[in-house]
């Protein structure tokens, strides 16, 4: 989904629904409110801007009904995030883009955006490449430089490849923003990730 103006964590959690939604059976059907109308009620968005990770997962829960936590990227090893994309779940990450790529930047914050973490891949030495859900876990490369993540972002419709330590060093500098343009209550993105399970 492409973002309208400041909305990139509202896209991100909408392409999260829908992904989990097209996976459920043909006959099984959900309608959802606004998640913008319903950030604007509650009090934590000014133009669809979310900075509170927080905020952001009690709406996606209570609107949308997605099951996941939040957790904290210093806790998470390289094959966890294999894992998890393994077991079909999606990752929110926020972090600084690059204004025309989309790729990680250190930036302070000042470049504030997220994406959806939908794969994972690595170098394999005379391997093909292989599904995640039949490569071993042990196969996954234990250095966050030597793992890909592949990250759909609101932006636009390529994709941003980079390795996990880049993603991990831009999401765990997030410590600043734009005060005079938008409502945060609290800046709640640096070191954390949200994990998606899945949809009620």
């Amino acid at each position: 989904q492409r973002q309208v103006g400041p909305s990139c964590g509202l896209a991100a959690v909408r392409m999260i629904r829908d992904a989990f939604l097209q996976w459920r059976p043909e006959q099984e059907t959900r309608h959802h409110a606004s998640l913008l109308a319903a950030a604007l009620e509650r009090g934590i968005t000014s133009d669809g801007e979310i900075y509170d990770l927080d905020d952001l997962l009690s709406l996606s829960h209570d609107i949308c009904g997605l099951q996941g936590s939040i957790l904290d990227t210093n806790d998470l090893a390289a094959a966890d995030f294999v894992s998890f994309l393994s077991q079909g779940h999606l990752l929110f990450l926020p972090y600084d883009a690059d204004c025309s790529t989309k790729l990680p930047m250190l930036c302070q914050g000042a470049h504030a955006h997220c994406g959806v973490v939908v794969g994972a891949c690595w170098r394999q030495v005379g391997s093909q490449v292989l599904d995640l859900r039949e490569a071993g876990l042990e196969e996954a490369p234990a250095s966050g430089e030597d793992l890909l993540l592949v990250v759909q972002h609101s932006g636009s419709r390529r994709l941003a490849v980079a390795a996990l330590s880049a993603w991990l060093a831009s999401n765990a500098q997030l410590e600043s923003f734009n005060k005079s343009v938008f409502k945060v209550k609290e800046l709640n993105l640096s070191g954390k990730v949200v994990r998606f399970k899945g949809i009620a």
